[in-house]
């Protein structure tokens, strides 16, 4: 028995056994008071903090550490000054892909050092510029944790639409947001590039991203720690009075959503879901849900009161550290699965098997959370106004319709028609559940029955609109009425329809209508289906 103890404590010992991995920088060019930093995605390289793990100097050009990993641990780091603005840069002058070593044996990872951010000029990488307005905000404060820069980006139409108000979207790793030139990597999310351009094009509805900066605490501010809790306090507790007192916004929770990527994920997940009181929405792009000593998801399992009202987008790669971080992605899916998340509704997920852990690769998936939480829908697109009239949004569309109208008195009978008219509506609240309104619509049927003619109509009154597809009115109606050869008829009264809209392609939407209409010695149920665009 004892043997065998033996000899499985022997197997256990190397199945998990370490291997030392060896990092060596050579650099000729650095001055007396320069050390070169180590800094990765593990505690060991200092959780990506530029400045935390120092190599050590073996002579004037040679800097060398060891360390220990376990068998099969993927490892990314890249090379510093101690600030990512003295970053190691290629021997091509380009800020340098993440270095990335899977550990399989005793290994020695050299390489040569010639040029260094901040003392160089940066021949490639740099990609985007900053489109649209920012606002900066220097050395926020808050008790706990180290001051940080905010930036602020608002929308095209902030400054055309002086009493319009928008929702916000509260973003971590400010500085890799929307400038090439403050992102580490180079590469910039171009969030503004891709929220400007969605807005223009009427893709998605109007938003503020306010863009929070990092520390150096990174690490522990983004995660289920004390400070990780103070960093939100500070979000909620200050920075956000601050946004919707300083601009023109939505402060409600409905409107309040937050996002990032890899620990910015994880720390976004976490303001959604533990302070569902002030949020509504999560961006999880490669979340560190479970990594290294962390695992919300057994935090998530073991919730046990009544379901949260939170949306959440989460998506990952599949290359190398994305690949780690996938299992705390599954297991995160099928915990939130279980608490009655349904994908799709409160729920979305999307993987790029192709992509890596990188600001590049999160600049090209950007667009699909904000096209979820902000989208306009097809049969809103064509219709923004070009001005504001005391309301927040003006729609309009064509429609072309076929329907059957049945006759209560006047001449009796049903009558077959075809339909065309152009419907506006003047919305006051679009971003709601129950959206109340005006309407206008012009038009004219031709009837298809014997003594076949036509009604000339206009109709107009409130519109209450019942989340995206549906609308109710209630209207005055003016009708012209005639035969073909014969005098018209002017007839007045009112009446009231039930809509549904839903997209039928790109920029079109299949409409059903059901209406009453009361005219005088003239009324008539239509039921009726068509395209509008």
């Amino acid at each position: 028995m004892k043997i065998l103890t033996i000899l499985f404590l022997i197997s256990s010992f190397l199945s998990a056994q370490n291997h030392r991995v060896t990092i060596k920088a050579l650099c000729s060019n650095l001055n007396e008071s320069d050390t070169i930093f180590i800094a990765g995605g593990n505690e060991q390289f200092g959780n990506w903090d530029p400045g935390k793990t120092p190599l050590e100097k073996k002579n004037d050009s040679l800097w060398t550490k060891t360390f220990s990993f376990p068998e099969n641990e993927i490892i990314e780091f890249k090379f510093t000054k101690g600030s990512w603005d003295k970053e190691a840069l290629t021997d091509g002058k380009t800020v340098p892909q993440n270095y990335t070593l899977k550990v399989e044996k005793d290994t020695v990872f050299e390489t040569r050092i010639n040029y260094w951010r901040g003392e160089t000029p940066v021949e490639g990488g740099f990609e985007g510029q900053i489109t649209g307005t920012v606002k900066y905000f220097r050395n926020f404060s808050y008790d706990g944790i180290l001051p940080r820069d905010v930036e602020v980006w608002l929308p095209p139409d902030y400054d055309v639409y002086t009493d319009k108000r928008f929702p916000v979207l509260y973003m971590h790793d400010g500085q890799n947001l929307f400038d090439p030139k403050t992102s580490f990597t180079g590469i910039d999310w171009q969030i503004d590039e891709t929220a400007d351009s969605l807005i223009r094009r009427e893709k998605i509805n109007s938003l503020i991203i306010v863009g929070i900066n990092n520390t150096s605490d990174r690490s522990v501010e983004y995660a289920p720690t004390k400070k990780g809790k103070t960093y939100m306090d500070f979000i909620v507790n200050k920075l956000k009075p601050f946004i919707d007192s300083t601009f023109r916004t939505k402060p409600e929770r409905e409107f309040t959503a937050t996002g990032g990527s890899s620990m910015g994920g994880l720390i976004s997940f976490m303001l959604a879901w533990m302070r569902d009181d002030v949020f509504s929405k999560a961006i999880c792009m490669s979340p560190a849900f479970v990594y290294d000593s962390t695992d919300f998801v057994s935090f998530v399992e073991s919730y046990r009161g009544k379901k949260k009202e939170i949306e959440i987008y989460i998506d990952n790669g599949g290359v190398e550290l994305e690949n780690i971080l996938q299992r705390g992605v599954d297991k995160m899916l099928s915990a939130l699965k279980e608490k009655d998340f349904l994908l799709g509704k409160d729920l979305f997920y999307f993987k790029d098997s192709l992509a890596t852990h990188n600001e590049a690769a999160w600049a090209k998936r950007i667009e699909k959370p904000l096209l979820i939480f902000y989208g306009v829908k097809r049969y809103d697109i064509p219709g923004i106004a070009k001005k504001p009239i005391n309301y927040d949004a003006l729609y309009f569309r064509n429609r072309l319709l076929i329907g059957v109208m049945a006759v209560q008195s006047y001449s009796g009978g049903s009558a077959l028609y075809f339909g065309y008219n152009y419907r506006s509506s003047f919305i006051f609240n679009n971003d709601i559940n129950i959206n109340p309104g005006l309407f206008f619509q012009v038009g004219v049927d031709i009837l298809g029955t014997e003594g076949a003619g036509f009604l000339y109509g206009a109709l107009a009154g409130p519109e209450v609109r019942i989340g995206r597809n549906i609308y109710v009115d209630f209207h005055g109606i003016l009708k012209i009425l005639g035969t073909f050869g014969s005098d018209v008829v002017f007839l007045y009264g009112y009446g009231a329809n039930f809509g549904f809209v839903t997209a039928a392609g790109e920029s079109s939407n299949f409409e059903f209508g059901l209406g009453y209409h009361a005219l005088d010695g003239f009324s008539y149920f239509n039921l009726e289906i068509g395209f509008s665009f």
